[in-house]
């Protein structure tokens, strides 16, 4: 799977490695021009990470952003030189407090497994801890609490959001239908694109790994099993990345996959009573699917008429960089242009002003 390859690359490059530490030692806040960073912890069972808040300079109650990224094992210490950054720095100097937390042993981490190697529960878990921890800062307003979900995190968001005290919710780049659904339509969007093959060699590729996925993700069966079919062992290796004795697959723990399929986000969208901002961007090949939006802004807005807007923004793909269409973010993310500025600040004057008109 050639784009989860590339996000898992690219996570790479902004990851900061972990190292032990007998606890995780109070740190004094540091001051920038746009905001006062606190650093704090958060506890689920033996494993404790690190928090990073940030706060508008000028003190007074603000409403507070619980900010949930992609699957991507990568360190929130990276925000500052990547697009997670840019979104971070608009809304402080807008004035919203903005709460970061590290994934399981990224970071500085204590007494936790490895990211890669924790299953999708985990994420629930510890996200879920630290919403908790969010809400008891005393500086933000308890009435306009939100949570922003980037891919990833615009499934997490529902999820834990579930009859607790928030506001709205605000997701880009994310999925409503099953995580199996999905690739299908994804591999059909981009195997043309990344792979240059035709259309027919794109579904003939599409029909057999269907079949991989249904017994991957319905019958449970491990990558290990799955290798040991003769008509699999070559889309295992290069489409789920199988190697003997790894459990890694497309930069998570392979049960990670297999939970996430099994969530119904229709019931957890459907459960949520808060205002909803459903954003996607037109030229996302990774994310790929209008649909996508669409479902999760009809779900919720079937059980509570006109709290989910859904937003369709132009020129911007999943890394909220500007590119004008599939073929030129396909070209951006192979060349890298995401370290020159290339930023799409659309997508942060949208949120901001929804954030805006929920006070």
């Amino acid at each position: 799977m050639r784009i989860l390859f590339y996000l898992f690359l690219f996570s790479l490059l902004l990851t900061t490695f972990h190292v032990e530490a007998q606890h995780l030692k109070k740190k004094d806040p540091i001051k920038t021009n746009w905001a006062k960073i606190e650093y704090g912890s958060v506890k689920v069972n033996d494993c404790e990470v690190r928090s990073m808040i940030y706060y508008p300079l000028v003190a007074d109650k603000h409403a507070g952003i619980f900010f949930i990224p992609g699957y991507n094992c990568s360190s929130i210490e990276t925000y500052v030189t990547n697009f997670n950054g840019r979104m971070i720095e608009g809304w402080v100097r807008q004035g919203y407090t903005v709460y970061t937390v590290e994934k399981s042993g990224m970071g500085e981490s204590y007494g936790c497994q490895a990211c890669e190697e924790v299953d999708f529960q985990t994420d629930i878990e510890l996200y879920e801890a630290a919403l908790l921890d969010f809400f008891t800062l005393p500086s933000i307003d308890s009435n306009r609490r939100f949570i922003w979900g980037h891919s990833m995190g615009g499934i997490l968001a529902p999820l834990i959001a579930r009859d607790k005290p928030i506001r709205g919710i605000m997701v880009f780049g994310t999925v409503y239908r099953p995580w199996s659904e999905f690739l299908l339509e994804m591999h059909r969007v981009q195997k043309p694109l990344t792979d240059s093959l035709s259309y027919s060699e794109t579904e003939t590729f599409t029909r057999l790994i269907q079949r991989v996925y249904y017994e991957f993700f319905v019958l449970k069966k491990s990558p290990a099993e799955l290798y040991q079919q003769p008509l699999y062992q070559k889309i295992v290796e290069t489409e789920l990345e199988y190697k003997t004795g790894k459990t890694s697959m497309w930069g998570r723990h392979w049960r990670f996959w297999q939970q996430l399929d099994s969530i119904n986000l229709a019931e957890a969208w459907q459960h949520q009573t808060g205002n909803i901002l459903v954003l996607h961007g037109a030229s996302d090949f990774i994310q790929c699917a209008a649909v996508e939006p669409y479902l999760i802004t009809e779900a919720v807005n079937q059980v509570h008429p006109g709290h989910a807007k859904s937003i369709t923004l132009q020129h911007i793909d999943h890394l909220m960089m500007n590119s004008r269409n599939y073929k030129e973010a396909v070209t951006n993310f192979n060349e890298q242009l995401y370290r020159k500025g290339n930023f799409n600040s659309s997508l942060l004057d949208s949120t901001i002003h929804w954030l805006q008109q929920q006070n």
